[in-house]
């Protein structure tokens, strides 16, 4: 089982079990002795949670194959105008950042893989498609436009909601036409990102 860090008393636990197509993922939400997965997913334990997912991934995959099996069409939809949502959420030094954001001169992350999407939809629909990127950290109850310099009392941003949407009053944006130009509004925003060093991550992102 991997061990996830909650605090220096309490821990929590967990495993993947891969039944016939079918991968679940089963937490023990009590710490204490282990608890025993069978072969075929069940428990005798009341204290393990289950959840089916739609697949997995392991520690060999290519970020272009994980972005074409579950990103691709995200982006698709929203050049069909329906908002969509990429999500990276997992334990601190899981991979989150380098999976989204990739190796800078190396390798392509999911915001890379879709800049380049974008574009070139934008590029073949001829002007059809404009692109603005913004760019912001939410770290606890507090959201920071990355895109404003730090000094800038207009960095803190507030979160509503409207008319039944959660809006980000006053975040800048920035039109873009071209996967280069993705790439340094990115650099510019990881360059203010808040970081901090704690056991498993010396340089782990504050969001």
């Amino acid at each position: 089982a991997l061990q996830r860090e909650i605090s220096d008393e309490n821990k929590l636990y967990r495993c993947i079990s891969q039944q016939p197509d079918r991968p679940v993922l089963h937490v023990a939400t009590k710490p204490g002795a282990p608890v025993v997965i069978e072969g075929d997913g069940s428990s005798s334990s009341p204290d393990v949670r289950s959840f089916e997912m739609d697949g997995v991934f392991d520690e060999l995959c290519e970020t272009s194959t994980v972005y074409a099996t579950v990103a691709h069409s995200a982006i698709d939809n929203v050049l069909a105008g329906v908002n969509s949502t990429i999500l990276c959420y997992g334990m601190t030094g899981s991979g989150k950042t380098y999976t989204m954001l990739g190796e800078r001169g190396k390798t392509e992350g999911i915001v890379g893989l879709a800049a380049q999407q974008l574009a070139a939809a934008a590029e073949d629909r001829k002007g059809g498609v404009t692109i603005e990127c913004g760019f912001m950290q939410l770290y606890g109850t507090v959201a920071t436009d990355l895109l404003v310099p730090a000094t800038a009392s207009s960095g803190h941003l507030k979160i509503m909601r409207r008319d039944g949407e959660v809006l980000v009053e006053g975040q800048s944006r920035r039109l873009v036409t071209t996967p280069d130009e993705f790439k340094e509004l990115i650099a510019e925003g990881v360059a203010r990102r808040k970081v901090a060093s704690q056991k498993l991550n010396s340089n782990s992102s504050r969001s």
